[in-house]
C-alpha cells in the first residue's frame, strides 16, 4: 500500500469553493480542458479586403419547392460539364441555374454544384491548375460581361491554395505551403473582387469571398457585408451561412457564442422554415468540425430538430442531411422520429462526420431497433458523446460529477442547474476513471488497470491538494462515508480505513479472499462487509464486530440471499427467494439479531435493489438486455410509487440525488436520465 500526497496544478474545479463562476479559459476544441488555443491559421491580415459601399437593391428570388416528384426525377443526377463546351454555352447554363435556384434531392443547390463541377473540369483536356487558368482568363476576356470565369477563378484559386497548405492548425504547415497558400489565396481575392463589380445576382460569388476571408484573415466587418448581400440575392442560398459558420469558430477568427448568435440571426433574418433549416444546416456545419458543441453549447435544440425534420421531409434521398437529422434525434431521445430516419440510413454507408464514429451510428441502430419505451424523462443530459462511466452528486446536489466511458474524455463537473456547459473538469488520468464517489464536499476518483487502482480524494476547500491512495487488488471496491470522513477500500488480504483529506490509514481489516461488497450506514458509524459466507457490521471509530448475519438464514416463507443495502442506521436490507419463485426483500435489525419480510415482488424476472436513500427505495427488474425496469417504492413502509420504463440499454448507474427530489439514470451508451421524485413531505 502507497500513500501519496500530489498537487493537480491544472485542475479545473470550481474557484472558490462551490459558488461563484469558474475561472475557465475560453473553449476552443474543448470548452473544459485548459489547454493553449491553437495558432490562427493565418497570422497577418493579409491583402486587403476593401469595403465597395453599399450594394444595389436586388431582388430576393423565390426558392424552387422540391416535391417527391422531383427527387425522384433528380435522384441520380450528377452534375458535370462538357470540357468541349463553348463559352457561350457555359456562360448560358450557369444564367440559367442562378434563374432557378433549383435544390437537387442531394439537399444542395444546382448552381453550387456546377461551380464544384467547374472546379475539376478538364476544360479542352486540360488537367494541371496552370493550364486551366489560361482558358478561363480567355473565357472572361470573351465574355466580359459574365461573372461565372471570375467566381471559378476566385474559387479555383482558393481550393489550389488549401492543397498548398494543407488542413492542419499553422503548426503543421511548411514555410513554403503557407507562402503558396498566401499567394494563391491573394489571387483568388482578385478574381472574386474583379467579380463583385459586376454586381452579378450569384450568391456563390458571396460564399466565395466568405471563403477567402476565411484564409486570408479578413476582419468581421467585411464578413458581414458580404453574408449581408448574398442573403438578399438568396435567402435560402445554405452554403453562404456553412462557410460563415466556419469563419466563426473559435479555430478561426470567433469567440466561444458567435456560432450559436450567428444562426439565432440568419434564422430570424430568413424567417419560416427556410430560416430553421438554415440554422440546423449551420449547426450540422458546425457538427463536423467540433461534434462537442452540440452538447455543450448555446444552440438551441429544439430549433435544430425542427430545422432537421423539415430538411428530412424535403430531401428524403439526401444522405447527409439525413445523417445529422438522424444524430439530432437520437441526441433528443425522440424514438419517432429517429426510427423515421432509420429506413433511409439502414443499409447505407452512414455519414461518418456527422457520427464521428461507427460506433455511435451502431449504438443509433440498436435505439431505432428497440420497442419504444412509454415513459420520459423530465430531462436528459449528454455529458459525452459515448457513454457515461459513472456519475455522483456533490456539494449537497449543487454538482453533477460525471466519470465518461471512453479514456481520452475528461471527468467532468456540471452545475445541476444549468447543464449546458461544464464548469470544470479534472486533469487526465493515465488509467480510466471507473468509480466515483461523492459526500458534501469530498469527492474520491478511482482508477483501476486490473492490477491495482489509484484513488484521488479530492476536497473542495482544498482541492489544490488532494491524496492519492494506491491499492494492490484484482477487485478493488472504493466507498466514501455519507459524511464525506472515512473511506474504505477492498483490497487482497483486508479492507482499509482511510482519511479522505490525509490519506492517512485509519484500521485494517482482514477481508475473506472471495468478492466483497461493502457498504457504510447512514451515520456513518457502521461499515457493513460482505462475503457469500457471512456479513459482518464493524463499528467505523475502532473496527470492531458489532454484528454478524448468516445470509442463508431462513425466515418465515423465503430465505437470505444477497445484502442489498443499508435500510436505515441499524437495519440492512436483504434480497431472498420465496415460494413461487417471486423476489422478495427482507429487514434485518442488527440490534435485536432478528428479520422480518418487508416487500414481495410478483415477477419471475430478476430483481435487486438499484439504490435507497431515507424516503426512497428503488428496484431493477431486468427482464432483457433492451428492456429494464425501475420500480420506486416508498420508505419506510415500501409502498409502492411508480414503474419508469423509459431506458433503451444498460445502466451503469442509478443515483438519488441528496435532497431526494429527483434521482439520475445514467446509461452505457445513452444520455443521464433525470426523473422527479416526490416530495418526501407528501408521503
Amino acid at each position: 500500500m502507497v500513500v501519496q500526497r500530489f498537487c493537480l496544478v491544472a485542475l479545473l474545479l470550481l474557484a472558490a469553493g462551490c459558488g461563484g463562476k469558474p475561472n475557465l479559459p475560453a473553449p476552443v476544441a474543448n470548452p473544459v480542458v485548459a489547454v493553449a488555443p491553437p495558432p490562427k491559421p493565418v497570422e497577418d491580415e493579409g491583402p486587403p479586403l476593401p469595403l465597395a459601399g453599399p450594394p444595389e437593391p436586388i431582388a430576393v428570388k423565390a426558392l424552387q419547392p422540391v416535391t417527391p416528384a422531383t427527387n425522384q426525377a433528380f435522384a441520380e443526377e450528377k452534375i458535370e460539364l462538357d470540357p468541349q463546351a463553348s463559352f457561350d454555352d457555359l456562360s448560358a447554363r450557369f444564367a440559367t441555374a442562378r434563374q432557378e435556384m433549383k435544390q437537387l434531392p442531394i439537399g444542395e443547390f444546382e448552381l453550387q454544384e456546377l461551380y464544384n463541377a467547374a472546379i475539376r473540369t478538364p476544360f479542352r483536356d486540360k488537367k494541371a491548375v496552370e493550364e486551366r487558368v489560361p482558358i478561363l482568363q480567355e473565357w472572361a476576356t470573351t465574355k466580359p460581361e459574365d461573372p461565372t470565369p471570375l467566381i471559378i477563378l476566385a474559387r479555383l484559386y482558393t481550393t489550389w491554395g488549401w492543397e498548398a497548405r494543407g488542413n492542419g492548425f499553422i503548426n503543421t504547415v511548411t514555410g513554403d505551403g503557407y507562402l503558396q497558400f498566401k499567394d494563391r489565396l491573394g489571387e483568388g481575392l482578385k478574381y472574386a473582387l474583379a467579380a463583385e463589380k459586376l454586381q452579378p445576382q450569384d450568391p456563390e460569388l458571396y460564399r466565395a469571398l466568405v471563403d477567402l476571408g476565411k484564409g486570408l484573415s479578413a476582419e468581421r466587418k467585411h464578413i458581414d457585408r458580404y453574408v449581408e448581400t448574398g442573403r438578399k440575392i438568396c435567402p435560402n442560398y445554405f452554403p453562404l451561412y456553412e462557410s460563415t459558420v466556419e469563419y466563426l469558430l473559435p479555430r478561426w477568427h470567433g469567440a466561444p457564442g458567435d456560432c450559436e448568435a450567428f444562426a439565432e440571426s440568419i434564422c430570424a433574418a430568413v424567417g419560416g422554415d427556410d430560416g430553421l433549416e438554415a440554422y440546423a444546416r449551420i449547426a450540422m456545419t458546425t457538427n463536423c468540425y467540433d461534434r462537442d458543441m452540440l452538447y455543450t453549447s448555446e444552440y438551441d435544440p429544439k430549433k435544430i430538430a425542427a430545422g432537421c425534420e423539415i430538411m428530412g421531409k424535403r430531401f428524403p434521398l439526401a444522405r447527409a442531411p439525413i445523417s445529422f437529422a438522424a444524430v439530432v434525434a437520437w441526441m433528443a431521445q425522440n424514438h419517432e422520429l429517429a426510427r423515421s430516419y432509420y429506413p433511409q440510413l439502414k443499409g447505407r454507408k452512414p455519414e461518418i462526420r456527422h457520427w464521428k464514429t461507427q460506433w455511435r451510428f451502431e449504438q443509433y441502430t440498436h435505439y431505432c431497433e428497440a420497442p419504444p419505451c412509454p415513459d420520459v424523462a423530465d430531462e436528459i443530459h449528454w455529458p459525452f458523446r459515448q457513454g457515461t462511466g459513472d456519475i455522483a452528486y456533490l456539494d449537497g446536489g449543487a454538482t453533477l460529477v460525471v466519470s465518461p466511458q471512453a479514456k481520452e474524455e475528461l471527468v467532468r463537473l456540471w452545475d445541476r442547474q444549468n447543464l449546458k456547459t461544464p464548469k470544470g473538469a479534472i486533469p487526465p488520468f493515465p488509467d480510466k476513471v471507473q468509480q466515483l464517489q461523492a459526500a458534501g464536499k469530498q469527492l474520491l476518483l478511482t482508477a483501476i488497470n486490473g492490477k491495482e487502482s489509484n484513488t484521488v480524494a479530492i476536497h473542495l476547500d482544498t482541492p489544490e491538494e488532494p491524496a492519492i491512495f494506491k491499492a494492490t487488488a484484482q477487485h478493488a471496491a472504493v466507498i466514501l462515508s455519507p459524511d464525506g470522513n472515512t473511506a474504505a477500500t477492498r483490497r487482497e488480504a483486508d479492507i482499509a480505513l482511510w482519511d479522505p483529506r490525509s490519506g492517512n490509514v485509519l484500521h485494517e481489516i482482514p477481508a475473506a479472499p472471495d468478492y466483497t461488497k461493502l457498504a457504510f450506514s447512514p451515520d456513518s458509524k457502521r461499515l457493513l462487509v460482505a462475503t457469500s459466507k457471512a456479513v459482518k457490521l464493524y463499528d467505523v471509530v475502532d473496527a470492531k464486530v458489532v454484528a454478524e448475519i448468516e445470509p442463508s438464514k431462513r425466515l418465515t416463507g423465503m430465505y437470505l440471499s444477497q445484502f442489498s443495502d443499508f435500510f436505515d442506521s441499524d437495519t440492512i436490507f436483504f434480497r431472498g427467494t420465496s415460494t413461487g419463485g417471486k423476489t422478495s426483500f427482507a429487514k434485518w435489525l442488527t440490534t435485536e439479531q432478528k428479520g422480518e419480510p418487508f416487500l414481495l415482488i410478483p415477477s419471475k424476472h430478476h430483481m435487486s435493489v438499484k439504490t435507497v436513500s431515507k424516503n426512497f427505495l428503488i428496484l431493477e427488474e431486468t427482464r432483457h438486455p433492451a428492456s429494464t425496469l425501475l420500480h420506486v417504492h416508498r420508505l419506510p413502509d415500501g409502498k409502492y410509487l411508480r414503474t419508469i420504463d423509459g431506458h433503451y440499454g444498460p445502466m451503469t448507474k442509478v443515483l438519488i440525488a441528496p435532497n431526494e427530489s429527483e434521482f439520475a439514470v445514467a446509461e452505457l451508451f445513452g444520455p443521464i436520465r433525470f426523473w422527479k421524485l416526490p416530495a418526501a413531505a407528501a408521503n
